[in-house]
């Protein structure tokens, strides 16, 4: 789990299978957090959170702009295919990217 700008462990240990739909191959877990990682995020956030809200728009809209185009780049390439994205699925999700990619820049 991302929490405070680094990878962290959840204290319940819990996890939650993803598979791909088209293989039924599991290719990841998601770890479940509870109350003490939201409370964390939340720690985390309230110390960042004056620091982004200072940012201008345009730098706040070029940080997003990385984030759509890096998003993009994944479901349209071999990484959208290894979850087992449908190509139709893969078109709807990278047009809402550029969509996004309109709206910002």
């Amino acid at each position: 789990m991302w929490i405070a700008g680094k990878w962290v462990e959840v204290e319940s240990g819990r996890r939650y299978p993803v598979f791909n739909p088209a293989t039924a191959e599991e290719i990841a877990q998601l770890l479940l957090g509870d109350k003490n990682e939201v409370d964390k995020a939340v720690a985390a956030d309230s110390k960042t959170f004056p620091v982004w809200s200072a940012k201008p728009q345009s730098e706040l809209s070029q940080i997003a702009m990385k984030i759509v185009v890096r998003l993009r780049v994944a479901l349209r390439g071999p990484e959208g295919h290894r979850v087992g994205l449908r190509f139709d699925r893969v078109q709807v999700l990278t047009d809402g990217c550029d969509a996004l990619h309109m709206t910002v820049s």
